[in-house]
């Protein structure tokens, strides 16, 4: 892989910027919709936040991982103690982005958001969601914040698909809507 250059490496900051700043928009947003600990006290059924994890890799690559850890960090506050909160920010900002590219790589994907096909975005969706609710529940584990590890991990992996999935058809009805209503 070859090194940014100075203007490639300037929209990789901005996307992250953005993608951090949309992570907390979301975060507020799933949790006013289905409050974020609504099942077993640590996951949502429906998280918003988790669409950015995937973005945020298609926008920006490895950029979006510390975009995304601290975006979590701000969506922690029902974390005690900054300790906790700091770990489990770092192993959410990670744990998404690094399962979607390893996920790319496996099945041939290349980094260009235009040539995606919906089955390779519903493949990518899962891996996120799958890497984002390990490290999730790893993090809980480690700071002894559960008792259910197996129900959770599976909660917070279907409230990943479904906000993942919840925010691509939003965009797309809006932007059906934006060209539907657009004058010719």
């Amino acid at each position: 892989m070859r090194a940014d250059t100075g203007d490639a490496r300037s929209r990789r900051v901005a996307a992250s910027i953005f993608v951090g700043l949309l992570y907390v928009a979301l975060c507020h947003v799933s949790d006013w919709l289905t409050p974020n600990q609504a099942v077993g006290g640590v996951a949502s059924i429906l998280f918003l936040p988790a669409f950015v994890r995937l973005l945020g890799v298609l926008l920006a690559g490895w950029w979006s991982i510390s975009a995304l850890a601290v975006g979590a960090y701000f969506c922690l506050d029902y974390i005690p103690g900054s300790g906790d909160r700091l770990a489990l920010a770092a192993l959410l900002g990670a744990g998404g982005p690094l399962a979607t590219m390893a996920a790319m790589r496996l099945l041939g994907i290349g980094p260009r958001l235009a040539y995606l096909a919906p089955r390779q975005i519903w493949w990518l969706s899962v891996a996120c969601a799958a890497g984002s609710s390990l490290a999730y529940n790893v993090g809980l584990s480690l700071a002894g914040l559960h008792a259910a590890p197996l129900a959770s991990l599976a909660a917070t992996f279907v409230g990943d698909v479904a906000g993942t999935w919840a925010a691509i058809y939003a965009i797309k009805l809006a932007l059906h809507a934006w060209w539907g209503f657009r004058p010719r």
